[in-house]
């Protein structure tokens, strides 16, 4: 289990597969373990580094406020001492964002980013998830896990298992209220759309069609020229987790499209047409 401690924050990621880099920045209130499924599937064919945020997962919180630059010197330092200099960068939701600040800040070391949610202006209701885990996680987790996913996959045997499992690792791993909302907080310090038209790596942006981020995703789109959206119909935020069949062959017919599939390795191209 690799961590990285960086001003006296231990960071903690998860390495897997061989080829290129390709790296997992997870929506909030969700750690790593929301690419689960990408990480058996694409590590057959990319090296992955699958990361977990300040205060969510096995990463610790420092207590003082900290902000999104922040966490994108996190995600490069970590490629840093795995000796990776370039890389495609995948995030959901707040992952969407630090992924998106990598492409604008580093466009040397990003080769693409995939934007899922693709929000880059603080959301509406950020205000009120920093209250709700500095209320107590306990109290807000479950109703936060619950409102990123959609109602059918939520209430379904397979989403109330896969609900109960984050909430029984955020409870063993010992997450707490206070560093979640740091996150959250640190998440929204930035609206990036005034740079987004200067962004130079390909970008992909998905939505599931009852996305809360659905807006500001088509809103990213259209600021980025020669940008590539999909929307992943009956799905919610976490629109990797619901239907990851779907979400893997989008990806994957993006990274062909722009020459970002490692050559010599066969992957059936089997994208939902539109």
């Amino acid at each position: 289990m690799p961590f990285l401690q960086r001003d006296q924050t231990n960071l903690y990621y998860e390495k897997t597969g061989q080829g290129p880099a390709l790296i997992l920045l997870h929506a909030l209130p969700f750690d790593h373990s929301l690419y689960l499924y990408q990480i058996e599937h694409f590590s057959a064919w990319f090296t992955l580094i699958a990361i977990d945020f300040r205060g969510f997962g096995r990463s610790s919180s420092p207590d003082e406020t900290y902000g999104l630059d922040d966490l994108r010197d996190d995600v490069l330092a970590i490629c840093k001492s795995e000796n990776i200099d370039q890389a495609i960068v995948l995030g959901t939701s707040i992952g969407s964002k630090v992924a998106t600040l990598i492409g604008l800040d580093r466009p040397d070391f990003c080769k693409a980013v995939i934007a899922v949610g693709g929000g880059n202006r603080p959301s509406d209701h950020y205000q009120s998830h920093i209250m709700g885990y500095q209320a107590g996680r306990e109290t807000f987790h479950a109703q936060h896990l619950k409102s990123v996913l959609s109602s059918n996959y939520a209430n379904s045997p397979l989403g109330q298992h896969f609900i109960q499992t984050m909430l029984e690792r955020a409870a063993h791993l010992n997450m707490q209220g206070a560093g979640m909302a740091r996150t959250v907080q640190a998440a929204h310090d930035r609206d990036l759309r005034p740079r987004l038209p200067n962004l130079s790596p390909p970008l992909l942006v998905l939505n599931g069609e009852f996305d809360n981020s659905l807006p500001r995703g088509k809103e990213t789109a259209t600021l980025v020229n020669g940008s590539t959206h999909h929307i992943l119909e009956g799905c919610g935020h976490a629109c990797c987790i619901e239907d990851p069949q779907t979400f893997n062959a989008h990806v994957f017919h993006f990274l062909h499209q722009h020459g970002l599939f490692p050559s010599g390795r066969d992957h059936t191209d089997n994208r939902p047409r539109d």
